[in-house]
């Protein structure tokens, strides 16, 4: 009987350590597919967002593709307009006007009136016209860079300002030559 019950007893210690071992096992791979599911469904969230995002990045570069398609439209019409205004100002002298509302930005554009080449000004007269207008198309690149360019402005003010500083230097530092009235000059040629 006693023999009976330790076997009983030795025989129920190890149905309980099997238990435990087998509830611990179960327990991981419960963890186990917790951790897999919610893996699965975060990769599926992000697969959701990576496609999304694909289809976003797909629908900007159509837009961008259009848009610089109707800019190169645009530039050749324009070319094209300018070419006909060329010629049609070339062909017929038609007296200058005030610009009107409907005129916009053309003003901008074209050179003051009074600097408008004509066939009846002087050789001089060209000249100075051509100069102005050099001298303009250049301060309108130079605009167009600087505009373009934020780090040649800082250059451009940064250079202003130590010219300005150097010649405020100069102007405050120096002395003019000061001489009594009994200086005289000296003379590389002297009087007869």
């Amino acid at each position: 009987m006693r023999f009976l019950r330790e076997e009983m007893t030795r025989q129920k210690t190890q149905a309980l350590t099997r238990l435990q071992e087998r509830d611990d096992e179960i327990e991981k791979l419960r963890r186990q597919i917790t951790s897999k599911h919610v893996a699965s469904s975060t990769e599926v969230e992000l697969e959701t967002r990576l496609r999304s995002l694909t289809e976003n990045l797909i629908q900007k570069q159509t837009n961008i593709e259009s848009l610089s398609t109707q800019n190169k439209s645009l530039a050749v019409q324009l070319e094209r307009a300018q070419v006909q205004i060329e010629q049609l100002e070339g062909c017929a002298p038609r007296p200058e006007r005030a610009p009107g509302p409907a005129d916009g930005d053309a003003p901008r554009l074209r050179p003051p009136a009074f600097l408008a080449e004509t066939p009846w000004d002087g050789s001089v007269a060209r000249r100075v016209k051509r100069a102005y207008s050099t001298l303009d198309a250049c301060s309108v690149r130079m605009g167009v860079f600087l505009k373009r360019y934020p780090i040649a402005r800082i250059f451009v003010l940064g250079y202003m300002c130590l010219l300005h500083l150097w010649v405020m230097i100069v102007l405050f530092t120096y002395t003019p030559e000061i001489h009594g009235d009994d200086f005289h000059r000296p003379s590389s040629h002297p009087l007869p």
